[in-house]
């Protein structure tokens, strides 16, 4: 059976999909994670007796459905820049050289505006203006933040009330 993600619009994406596009540009072992934070990562193992690196790519299985095809594919095209740029390189010069090269948009980070309900928090915050967060962790640094859609900087007017889900 073909673990797959159920998108939006019914289509699936297997990952059989997802490692013919990444194949195009490299030969890495290609898998799913829970991820709530991130569409993708880029790993590498060190085999500490041969002193050699090995890479694969991860993606969300939870945020996978709920982004556009342009977004699927700039991810896919961001992870597979990652590798070929090396494990040092981040998200400097030389990897956004390749990420658009590859036919990505070179930019570190999408958007994840991914609906709330969707990554099913353990901790759900409503700032005075009704605006919601979502959190998995709750540290006692992450229990006084203020909304980042009402104020860009810290602000006690706009203190995010948390409630534990489950």
């Amino acid at each position: 059976m073909t673990k797959q993600a159920t998108t939006e619009s019914g289509t699936l994406a297997t990952l059989q999909e997802i490692h013919a596009e990444v194949a195009r540009h490299v030969d890495v072992p290609v898998r799913w994670d829970r991820a709530r934070k991130r569409y993708g990562s880029a790993h590498w193992r060190l085999d500490t007796r041969t002193r050699e690196t090995t890479a694969s790519l991860s993606f969300s299985r939870v945020l996978w459905p709920h982004m556009s095809p342009a977004e699927r594919r700039n991810t896919i095209l961001h992870e597979v820049a990652h590798i070929l740029a090396g494990h040092l390189e981040g998200h400097g010069a030389r990897w956004r050289q390749i990420h658009i090269g590859l036919g990505g948009d070179g930019k570190r980070c999408g958007a994840i505006d991914i609906p709330v309900e969707a990554v099913r928090p353990k901790y759900l915050g409503t700032c005075p203006s009704g605006h919601q967060a979502a959190r998995m962790r709750m540290t006692a640094r992450s229990q006084k933040v203020s909304c980042r859609k009402c104020a860009p900087y810290f602000s006690e007017k706009y203190l995010i009330t948390w409630v534990q889900q489950y």
